[in-house]
C-alpha cells in the first residue's frame, strides 16, 4: 500500500480492481476530479462478480465529462443499463471473434460412471504422473478435491475467488515455481496466469460456456 500510496502521486495511468481502487478513494490518495478517460474491462465478468456497486461508486465519483468506455464478451441487460447510466450517445464496437483452441494440444475426455469422478481422476494422475498440472472445478466447494488429492500423496493447492489475494499469490508461486504440482482451481485462474510447463489441464467440471473451456486448456 505505501508503495502504491507513492506512485500514484505520479501515475497518468492507474489500473486497479474496484475494491483497491475505492480504498485509494477513501484514503484520499487517488483523486479523480481530473479524470478524462475510464475504462472497464471485462465489465459483464465484474459485474457477475458482485463488484455492480463499487462501479457505481467510482463512476459516480468522476467528472461528468469524462470518457466512459466498456469491454465486455457479452451484453446482458446489466451492461446495458450501465451505458444508459453512465454514457452519453454511446457508439457500439462489435466484433467476431472465433473461440478456437490451440492445435498442438491434445484433447482427450474420459467416461467415468456417477460417483466415480475422484477416483478416475486419482488413477489418470498416477498414470500420466504429470510435472505440472491445472484441475479446474466450477464451484469453490468442488476445489476440496485438492484435500483429497494430498491425502492420497499428491502435492495439490486449492485456488478460488474467495481466498485472500496474499493466499492466491502465495499459492500462485508455489505452483509457479513447482513446489506444489496440482493447482485446483476454479475458473478464477482460467485467465491471465503465466506458468509455463503444465503438462496438463483437467477439467473436472466441464465449464459453463465453450469460451471457458478455451481460456482454461
Amino acid at each position: 500500500m505505501d508503495r502504491q500510496i507513492l506512485r500514484l502521486k505520479t501515475a497518468n495511468l492507474v489500473v486497479g480492481t474496484p475494491g483497491r481502487v475505492m480504498d485509494h478513494m477513501r484514503r484520499g490518495t487517488l483523486k479523480l476530479d481530473r479524470l478524462k478517460m475510464i475504462v472497464l474491462d471485462e465489465a459483464d465478468e465484474m459485474l457477475s462478480m458482485g463488484f455492480r456497486e463499487a462501479i457505481e461508486t467510482i463512476l459516480t465519483d468522476t467528472p461528468e465529462d469524462r470518457q466512459t468506455v466498456l469491454f465486455s464478451a457479452t451484453m446482458p441487460p446489466a451492461i446495458l443499463a450501465l451505458t444508459r447510466t453512465y454514457q452519453k450517445d454511446p457508439v457500439l464496437v462489435q466484433i467476431q471473434m472465433r473461440q478456437e483452441t490451440v492445435e498442438n494440444i491434445e484433447q482427450v475426455y474420459i467416461d467415468v460412471p456417477m460417483g466415480r469422478k475422484m477416483d478416475a481422476l486419482n488413477l489418470i494422475l498416477r498414470y500420466e504422473n504429470p510435472q505440472l498440472a491445472m484441475i479446474f472445478c466450477n464451484t469453490k466447494r468442488m476445489v476440496e478435491i485438492a484435500a483429497y488429492l494430498d491425502r492420497h500423496g499428491f502435492m495439490a493447492e486449492g485456488l478460488h475467488g474467495d481466498m485472500k489475494q496474499s493466499q492466491r499469490t502465495k499459492v500462485m508461486e508455489g505452483f509457479k515455481h513447482g513446489r506444489t504440482g496440482i493447482l485446483v482451481a476454479t475458473d478464477v485462474a482460467a485467465r491471465g496466469i503465466d506458468v509455463t510447463g503444465i503438462d496438463y489441464v483437467i477439467n473436472y467440471d466441464i465449464p459453463q460456456s465453450s469460451e471457458y473451456y478455451v481460456h482454461r486448456i
